[in-house]
């Protein structure tokens, strides 16, 4: 294992990235997080990449200076709008003298999963592992298979499709900011660390994240993931709708909905302040109130779209969109008629609830990393291994388990 990972979001209103390590007990540490406010990207695509560089050092330089590491190697996290996926399995007969699964049995499982048929402008860019299966009865759905003696192991894989030169404009983009570029993983997908757990084994769950300018959505059936989805909409958009409906600036529209949106389930007759400037309380309710049920309703027609709506027990939002209105929980579950559970800042202690997302990557990239680690397993050809020596430094450490200790009352 290297001795610290670095991942990072790129978002549409802010750049965050998190720095993870394995303490002296071999669990996943959080070390620090940064973020600061992007600039050159626009509804999550860089679309001035000299300002999306810059924006990338401030962000990195910060969590440099917070942790006194001298950070090389940046894992990214890409959005779903960029990606599809497709479950496939690979097989392999497990020869031998006692007929054990090797590392080789894996590796060449892994690789029969590939062998799909794609279209002439797609690649795959990552792949998810979602168990191993053998033709021995006691082991039909486990992680780790190793030493396993079988006859036939199989390996069950989603993988992660995108247009070709999708990994190559990340590593340009990366390389540019001065980092080398590790790899990506799919940004929605990761935040299954963080909301999915042995609770949610017999659910079915949509994961939404709600950012400025888009919404991203992944659906799991027993905590395995079945499809992904993307909607160009965010919290932006409202503010949008606000700077226009109001003839002001965005700078003031974005001050008068969070100003107004710890009051918004309980609009009244009157007028609210801000800077100087005075707006019909039911006027703004009512350009917020729109919008907002625009993104549910968007929502929603996706988890139909995709034969999931029925089956689906729980919904979970986060992201720093709309996770903010008064009583955001209670709208979004009269529309879509599920259980629903809403996280904001204040469930993570963080200064935003987007935090969560360079978090849940690290601790992706963690897992993998360790699988490879302990049992050397293939992973990804772009996956190196540095060896880094350096002494850790004496750094505020953030430990995973609080991130994770609410979310036991949640199922």
């Amino acid at each position: 294992m290297p001795n610290y990972i670095v991942g990072l979001d790129i978002g549409s209103s802010s750049i965050k990235a998190a720095i993870c390590t394995e303490n002296e007990n071999g669990d996943f540490e959080i070390l620090d997080y940064a973020y600061v406010k992007s600039k050159g990207i626009n509804k999550g695509r860089i679309s001035n990449p000299d300002e999306a560089l810059l924006s990338i050092r401030e962000c990195i330089d910060k969590l440099k200076i917070a942790t006194g590491k001298d950070i090389t190697d940046i894992y990214v996290g890409i959005s779903s709008e960029y990606c599809k996926v497709i479950s496939s399995k690979g097989h392999t007969y497990v020869d031998g003298i006692d007929s054990k699964v090797t590392k080789q049995h894996i590796e060449n499982a892994y690789l029969d999963a590939k062998e799909i048929i794609l279209e002439n402008d797609e690649e795959i860019i990552d792949c998810i592992i979602d168990y191993f299966e053998t033709d021995n009865w006691d082991y039909k759905n486990i992680r780790n298979p190793l030493g396993i003696q079988c006859s036939v192991l199989t390996i069950n894989l989603n993988l992660i499709i995108s247009k070709k030169n999708t990994l190559n404009f990340f590593e340009k983009i990366i390389s540019g900011a001065g980092y080398n570029f590790k790899g990506v993983c799919l940004s929605i997908d990761c935040l299954k660390n963080i909301f999915l757990s042995e609770k949610t084994e017999d659910s079915n769950v949509a994961i939404v994240d709600i950012g400025a300018e888009k919404t991203d959505i992944a659906i799991y059936e027993k905590n395995k993931l079945k499809e992904l989805a993307f909607i160009p909409l965010g919290g932006s958009n409202i503010t949008k709708d606000l700077a226009i409906c109001l003839s002001i600036d965005t700078n003031l529209a974005e001050e008068v909905k969070e100003s107004y949106s710890h009051k918004f389930s309980t609009p009244s007759n009157g007028t609210i302040k801000v800077n100087e400037s005075t707006f019909d309380i039911l006027l703004v309710h009512d350009i917020i109130e729109a919008r907002l049920l625009e993104i549910i309703d968007y929502i929603n027609k996706n988890i139909i779209d995709e034969n999931f709506s029925n089956d689906i027990e729980k919904v979970i939002i986060t992201g720093d969109g709309i996770a903010y209105y008064e009583n955001i929980d209670y709208i979004i579950k009269e529309k879509i008629g599920k259980n629903v559970k809403v996280f904001t800042k204040n469930h993570f202690s963080f200064e935003k609830s987007s935090i969560i997302t360079p978090i849940s990557i690290v601790k992706e990239t963690h897992d993998r990393l360790k699988l490879i680690c302990d049992q050397q397993m293939l992973w990804n050809k772009r996956v190196i291994i540095d060896e880094n020596n350096n002494k850790s430094k004496n750094v505020k450490k953030r430990g995973f388990s609080r991130v994770k200790a609410f979310l036991d009352e949640i199922f």
